[in-house]
C-alpha cells in the first residue's frame, strides 16, 4: 500500500511539473544570440524587474510576491528596478541587441505606463506584445559577464488585456486596426490620428497582415521604423496585404483623407485643436533688406495635464520640418527671425500639433494648410544714416570684372558724388566721408549680366562704422562688424 502511495504522489509531481511547463510558453523568437549560461526565470505574480544596466544590460532578475529569482548576467553597472502598481502587470517588452550583447530593454503596463530605457539602444529593434488572456511570467536568458540573449516567458489565463484577437466587426470607425494575421485575425491594435513607431504598433515588429481603414482616413505604412525607407499608402480595409508588404511594416501614420478643416478634434477627442492661424491663411514673409523678418505665430487651445505641446510645420515635399520644437511650454509659438521664403517656396505649408500628457503623446491635431506673402510685400523703406564722424566701406570679389562705385552726401544742402571705376580679380577700397554728410549711399553696378549680377544691381544704404561685404560667389551681401 504504501508502495502504490509513493508512486501515486510521483505520478502527482510529474502530473503538476508537467502541466507547468506546458503552462509556460517562450516568445518564438530569440532575440540576441545563444551564448553564455541559459537562465529561466519566471514567478507566478511578478511585482518588480530588476535590470543592472551601463551603456548595454549587464543582468536581469524578476521578483515576485513570494519569490526572488536568481541574477541572470553579470553585476556591472548600476541596478534599476521596475516596480508595479496595484493593477499593473507587463505586456509589452522592448528593446535593441548588437553583435555581442542586448543593448537596451524597455518595459510597459496595462495601464499604458513605460518603464525608462534601460542601457543604450544601438543595433537591431525588438518588440513583444502580449495577447489577451497572456500573463509575463519571465524570461528565458542566455548571459555570461553581460546579457547576450532573451526570450519572453508567458503562460495563458483569463481574458487581461494587452491587445486582442478576432474579426473586423464591431471596430470603433474612427480608428484605423491593424492585425497580426491576415483575414482580420491574430493580435489586433487600434490607432486614433497620428504617428506611430515600432514600439507602439502593439502587434511586434515586421508582423502586420491585414488593417481595417474607415471611410474618411488613410494609413501610410513604413517600412523601417521613425518613418524611413519605403511606404505604402492604405485608404480601403484590406484583408490580407500583398507578398510586397505582408510582415513589413515597422512604423505608420493614420491620418484624414483629406488634410485641412475649421479647427475641431476631426473625430479625435485626445488630439489639440488648433486656434491660429486658419486654414489656408497666408503668413508673413521677410524682406531682402534684411530689416524686417518674418514673423509667424501659432496658437492652440491648452491641454489639461499637458506637460508641453510638440509643433511641426513643414512644406509639401519637403525632407526636414521647418519647426519641429518638441518641448513648447505653453499653447503658442512664436518665430521672428530675419530670412525669406523665396516665392517659389510659398505654398505647400503644413502645421499641427500634439501634446504631451502623463509621459505620453497624444494623436496628432488636424493638419491645417497656410501659405507665405511674396517676399518684399511689407518691407517699407531702407530707413536714414546716423550722424556719427565716418563710413568705412570695403567691396571684395575674386572674380574680373568692372564696378562703378558712387558715394553721395550731401554737406550744407549741396550734392557731392565721389565715382570710381575699378578693374581686378581681387580688390578692395576704403574712404572716409565727412561727419556732416546726411545722405550717403552707394551704386554698384556690375557690366557682366549674371545671376549675381542682377541680385546686386541696387542702391545699398549704409550705416555708419559698419562695412558692407559684397561676394559674388555664394550671392550674399551682408552688413559686418568686423572689416578690417
Amino acid at each position: 500500500m504504501q508502495n502504490y502511495y509513493k508512486a501515486f504522489v510521483l505520478i502527482g509531481v510529474l502530473f503538476v511539473a508537467g502541466w507547468t511547463a506546458q503552462a509556460q510558453t517562450a516568445s518564438p523568437y530569440l532575440y540576441g544570440k545563444k551564448q553564455g549560461k541559459f537562465y529561466a526565470l519566471s514567478v507566478n505574480k511578478i511585482k518588480a524587474i530588476r535590470v543592472r544596466s551601463g551603456d548595454w544590460i549587464d543582468g536581469i532578475q524578476v521578483v515576485g510576491s513570494a519569490k526572488i529569482t536568481q541574477l541572470a548576467g553579470g553585476r556591472g553597472g548600476g541596478m534599476n528596478t521596475f516596480t508595479l502598481r496595484p493593477g499593473e502587470r507587463v505586456v509589452g517588452i522592448y528593446g535593441s541587441y548588437g553583435n555581442k550583447y542586448i543593448s537596451s530593454l524597455q518595459f510597459r503596463t496595462n495601464k499604458g505606463r513605460y518603464s525608462r530605457m534601460y542601457g543604450k539602444k544601438a543595433g537591431k529593434s525588438f518588440s513583444y506584445v502580449l495577447r489577451n488572456g497572456e500573463y509575463f511570467v519571465g524570461f528565458r536568458v542566455h548571459a555570461g559577464q553581460y546579457m547576450h540573449g532573451i526570450r519572453v516567458l508567458y503562460r495563458k489565463g483569463n481574458n487581461t488585456g494587452g491587445g486582442n484577437g478576432g474579426s473586423s466587426k464591431g471596430l470603433d470607425r474612427n480608428k484605423v486596426y491593424i492585425f497580426s494575421g491576415k483575414n482580420y485575425t491574430g493580435r489586433r491594435k487600434a490607432f486614433r490620428m497620428g504617428s506611430y513607431n515600432m514600439s507602439d504598433l502593439g502587434i511586434g515588429n515586421d508582423n502586420l497582415s491585414s488593417i481595417v481603414v474607415p471611410r474618411g482616413y488613410k494609413a501610410v505604412l513604413y517600412e523601417h521604423a521613425n518613418f524611413k525607407g519605403e511606404k505604402r499608402t492604405v485608404s480601403n480595409s484590406l484583408s490580407a496585404l500583398n507578398t510586397n508588404w505582408n510582415n513589413r511594416t515597422s512604423s505608420l501614420q493614420v491620418m484624414l483623407s483629406k488634410t485641412g478643416g475649421g479647427g475641431g478634434n476631426t473625430g479625435n477627442n485626445r488630439s489639440v485643436v488648433l486656434n491660429r492661424p486658419a486654414n489656408n491663411a497666408t503668413l508673413d514673409n521677410g524682406c531682402t533688406n534684411g530689416r524686417n523678418g518674418m514673423n509667424w505665430n501659432f496658437t492652440w487651445a491648452r491641454r489639461a495635464k499637458a506637460s508641453y505641446y510638440h509643433l511641426r510645420v513643414y512644406r509639401s515635399g519637403s525632407a526636414n520640418p521647418f519647426i519641429n520644437e518638441m518641448r513648447v511650454r505653453n499653447n503658442a509659438y512664436s518665430l521672428n527671425r530675419r530670412g525669406i521664403v523665396s516665392n517659389n517656396n510659398r505654398f505647400g505649408w503644413k502645421w499641427k500639433v500634439r501634446a504631451m500628457i502623463n509621459g505620453r503623446w497624444t494623436a496628432w491635431s488636424e493638419t491645417r494648410n497656410f501659405k507665405v506673402e511674396p517676399k518684399n510685400a511689407d518691407c517699407g523703406g531702407s530707413g536714414t544714416s546716423s550722424n556719427k564722424s565716418s563710413y568705412r566701406v570695403m567691396f571684395k570679389n575674386s572674380s574680373i570684372f568692372t564696378v562703378t562705385y558712387r558715394l553721395t552726401y550731401r554737406v550744407n544742402g549741396q550734392k557731392r558724388v565721389i565715382k570710381k571705376e575699378k578693374k581686378a580679380p581681387n580688390w578692395s577700397k576704403s574712404f572716409d566721408v565727412p561727419a556732416n554728410a546726411t545722405d550717403v549711399k552707394v551704386n554698384i553696378r556690375y557690366l557682366k549680366q549674371t545671376a549675381w549680377a542682377e541680385l546686386f544691381r541696387q542702391n545699398i544704404r549704409l550705416n555708419r562704422n559698419r562695412c558692407f561685404n559684397v561676394k559674388t560667389k555664394g550671392l550674399s551681401a551682408r552688413l559686418s562688424n568686423n572689416c578690417r
